[in-house]
């Protein structure tokens, strides 16, 4: 064969497979892109505490696996097709979640915030607070202080009695997160009256609060980025 022909049976051959390689230089750019938009899609990770077996706090009726769960699927009803932001919940109905379950979907994710939703006990009928826990051994301290900041500004309302605190004892929830956690008592179940919580408005009004919290965090985050 001579030196043109196998020019030309080289070129043949090229023309040949020219619509694969620009099939796969397509798919790799498209993969490029889906990577890209994970990486900037903000992900809020919904975990409403307990579920199941687990009933969490149980009085006057009232399941702390079940108003958490109402809660978390109210806000992400309010986050659906919100641009940029993606609400992921560790559970969709009334099933057991391990620590280790929960976290690892948590941390599947680099960019977004972790968000465990539980409410409080107390053995005097008395107290009633909203508080908000972080841990100070936790990744991304500094921002889950300042989440936990907002949160309580925002959730001041539902109780009028709110506070953020480190917490003073290793919280199984937050422990071993990679981003940014916090840890809401939404209200104390055990206090005197809570007959509020028997209206659906009160989960939605929760949630809302909560958004604002998250969006106010997620603006200030974007004016730190130079």
């Amino acid at each position: 064969m001579s030196s043109t022909e196998k020019n030309d049976l080289w070129f043949a051959t090229l023309l040949g497979q020219a619509p694969r390689l620009f099939l796969s230089i397509l798919l790799l750019f498209a993969l490029k892109l889906q990577v890209l938009h994970a990486q900037e899609t903000f992900h809020i990770v919904l975990d409403p505490g307990h579920g199941g077996p687990d009933f969490g706090v149980n009085h006057h009726g009232f399941l702390e696996k079940t108003l958490a769960l109402q809660v978390a699927k109210k806000a992400e009803e309010l986050l659906q097709n919100r641009p940029g932001i993606s609400a992921v919940l560790t559970r969709q109905g009334d099933y057991g979640l391990s620590f280790d379950e929960r976290r690892n979907i948590a941390n599947s994710f680099t960019n977004g915030v972790f968000v465990s939703l539980h409410f409080g006990a107390s053995p005097d009928d008395k107290i009633r607070a909203t508080k908000i826990f972080i841990l100070k051994s936790s990744q991304g301290f500094d921002e889950s202080a300042r989440l936990a900041s907002l949160m309580k500004e925002e959730l001041f309302s539902v109780c009028s009695n709110s506070e953020a605190k480190t917490a003073k004892f290793p919280l199984t929830p937050l422990i071993g997160i990679s981003i940014p956690a916090i840890l809401i008592e939404l209200d104390t179940l055990t206090y005197k009256d809570t007959s509020n919580w028997l209206d659906p408005s009160m989960a939605d009004k929760a949630s809302k609060l909560i958004i604002s919290a998250l969006d106010r965090f997620i603006a200030k985050r974007k004016d730190a980025v130079p």
